[in-house]
């Protein structure tokens, strides 16, 4: 907020000396509760008219990490000759985990600044499949 230049993104002021990790159990038990993902402290909002000092990127801010398991079993039976038929189960994130989306990230918003209010995957699908082949 205060200004706009086209392409250029408005980012806060980083802290010097303030860490802005949080160890991943942590983040993600702060964003179940509804906290902020990332140590909010290490970043302020820069005076108006001004761009402010953080980085695009910082090693120590990231998003949830992606682990998904998808699994499919099938079963193959013959009709006869030259035509088959498939049956198969397909489970997508298999064990229902969850990816937390990215946080928010307007300083100028406290009360979303660092907070996760998406998933960043789907929840646990389960699909049948018929499939004739001849």
């Amino acid at each position: 907020s205060g200004f706009g230049l086209g392409f250029a993104v408005r980012r806060p002021d980083r802290i010097a000396g303030v860490d802005a990790l949080i160890d991943p159990s942590t983040a993600r038990q702060n964003a179940r509760d509804g906290r902020a993902w990332f140590n909010t402290a290490a970043y302020i909002q820069p005076p108006d008219f001004r761009m402010g000092t953080a980085a695009r990127n910082y090693s120590d801010v990231r998003r949830d990490d992606y682990r998904n398991a998808n699994l499919s079993i099938a079963r193959n039976f013959t009709l006869r000759e030259g035509i088959r038929l498939q049956f198969r189960g397909e489970f997508l994130n298999a064990f229902n985990q969850v990816i937390f989306g990215t946080p928010g990230t307007d300083v100028g918003t406290p009360s979303t600044f660092g907070m996760i209010t998406t998933q960043g995957n789907t929840p646990r699908n389960l699909q049948g499949v018929m499939r004739i082949t001849f």
